[in-house]
């Protein structure tokens, strides 16, 4: 990562930020990191570009989008409307569930079993799609991978966050919806104001930010109790921004989410690729996501990953690649409509 920084924007910007924000981001040096994150966070960015957008605002670097598309009621909406419709024709969504083990013969799936609190259930099917953490994936197999594979199994990393959100009573405290902190001393790297993603998401008069604390599962930042941590995130937001009173929030929550970041680790892409190449045995699962193929997609790639699986059982076959997903040079939202699938899903968005 560290080289590829420096080729694409110069020693003197990656030490001033992306080395600074990238360590502080995945808690190890830059020169442990694949420089493949390179290319996929900035495709199509280096110096030269930055500073043609910021004299004549081109179109053409996707790293540099001014806006996107994202639901007004926040982006779950998606997840519960796909329940909704599940629920509709019959189906089942098991909520608070955890896939503990994953039982094959033949190379065939069989079944999964799955543990909500002290209860466990055995779930048959004939096709799988998979968005589990590939780790996890591996590691419940039953009967076990081998050896080779379990060892590329135990490279696999995460980086862990606490999100802190902070109510505040004021509305457009500024005009971003990211802003980007790179400072190794204020905890969070990047702090979110939801009233700048939609009008609805905030109580009236009120918006919601919502800070990202990078952490690992176990270590100080993680153990600490929510009063804690949104004392020490609104502390340094208020110290560091001056942007608001502390009078102004009215109040606080923090989620911990595992996994929320691969770490591509030094030949990553070897270990991955050994892993994938042992799965595609399996020829009634399908993985993807972000966890689940062990890949930084945004969310459209991941919903570009999971209609090309559910398209791909519709046709009794694999004709849509999911592998291929965010190797081209274009972010999903910004593609022209190419076939009657796309064309057919945009009519029912509608």
């Amino acid at each position: 990562m560290e080289d590829g920084y420096i080729n694409q924007f110069g020693k003197t910007l990656y030490e001033t930020f992306f080395q600074r924000y990238s360590e502080k981001l995945w808690g190890i040096k830059c020169n442990r990191i694949s420089i493949d994150w390179v290319g996929q966070r900035t495709r199509g960015l280096n110096i030269i570009t930055i500073i043609k957008d910021t004299l004549f605002k081109k179109k053409d670097v996707v790293s540099l989008v001014d806006e996107f598309s994202y639901p007004k009621e926040g982006i779950g909406r998606i997840s519960e409307k796909l329940a909704d419709k599940i629920n509709r024709l019959g189906g089942q969504v098991l909520m608070e569930s955890e896939v503990i083990k994953i039982n094959h013969k033949n190379r065939h799936l069989e079944s999964v079993v799955v543990r909500k609190k002290t209860k466990e259930m055995e779930v048959t099917g004939d096709d799988y799609i998979s968005s589990i953490a590939l780790s996890d994936l591996i590691s419940g197999l039953q009967p076990k991978a081998n050896r080779n594979i379990l060892i590329n199994n135990s490279r696999l990393k995460y980086r862990d966050e606490l999100q802190v959100a902070l109510f505040v009573r004021r509305k457009h405290i500024t005009p971003d919806t990211w802003i980007y902190i790179h400072p190794k001393e204020i905890p969070f790297m990047r702090v979110m104001e939801m009233d700048n993603w939609s009008n609805i998401l905030s109580p009236k008069g009120a918006t919601t930010l919502v800070f990202e604390v990078p952490c690992n599962v176990g270590d100080r930042i993680w153990n600490l109790t929510d009063k804690e941590a949104i004392k020490i995130v609104s502390d340094s937001y208020l110290s560091e921004f001056n942007l608001i009173k502390r009078e102004d929030i009215i109040a606080g929550f923090v989620h911990r989410a595992e996994k929320e970041y691969p770490i591509y680790h030094l030949n990553y892409r070897s270990d991955i690729d050994n892993i994938k190449k042992f799965l595609k045995q399996f020829y009634n699962l399908q993985i993807i996501g972000r966890n689940g193929t062990f890949r930084y997609n945004n969310m459209d790639h991941s919903i570009e990953m999971g209609l090309y699986a559910a398209w791909n059982i519709c046709r009794k076959g694999r004709k849509y690649n999911i592998d291929a997903v965010n190797i081209e040079r274009e972010y999903l939202e910004e593609k022209r409509i190419e076939n009657i699938d796309d064309e057919l899903l945009e009519k029912t968005s509608d």
